[in-house]
């Protein structure tokens, strides 16, 4: 059985889809190869990170003044090192879901003037930016966590724009 032309694939039962063409081969190599040089590449830096847990824990036993205060440096070299790791895990999703995945955000409001209080636009009536608060809180109605550290990531690099 053919598929049509004008339905989406995900309504197309899986037998019935069309194979794959060279495009979506290509497309899946590079995001696995992609995905795992960047996991790669942060769980390198973690482990980098690790003898300076090792190196607190160790300190933990002595009691005299030099090694608490060689315990309290490496526990935060530790904790500062593990934290930016996690940042960089949550680009790499943020870059893998723009450049691989189909999706788009929406923002809607309940009127064009909410709407532009958000947004910021260039002459050509584009949007480059979101004018948004530091402690706004965002909702959507599925996919919560992700969608809300996708805002998030938005929001850091439109900051970062703008120094």
């Amino acid at each position: 059985m053919a598929a049509p032309k004008d339905v989406p694939l995900h309504m197309i039962p899986i037998p019935s889809r069309p194979p794959p063409t060279s495009k979506d081969t290509f497309r899946t190599f590079t995001f696995n190869f992609t995905f795992l040089v960047y996991l790669l590449f942060a769980h390198t830096f973690q482990l980098l990170f690790l003898p300076f847990l090792f190196i607190s824990v160790c300190s933990s036993f002595s009691t005299s003044q030099p090694f608490r205060s060689i315990k309290d440096a490496s526990r935060e070299v530790f904790r500062r090192g593990i934290k930016w790791t996690k940042e960089i895990f949550a680009s790499v999703l943020v870059f893998i879901v723009v450049v691989f995945g189909k999706s788009k955000l929406v923002i809607s409001c309940d009127t064009k003037e909410e709407l532009e209080a958000l947004v910021e636009r260039n002459r050509e009536g584009k949007v480059v930016g979101f004018k948004i608060s530091k402690h706004a809180v965002w909702m959507s109605n599925h996919q919560v966590s992700f969608r809300l550290s996708f805002i998030s990531e938005c929001a850091r690099v439109d900051e970062i724009r703008r120094r």
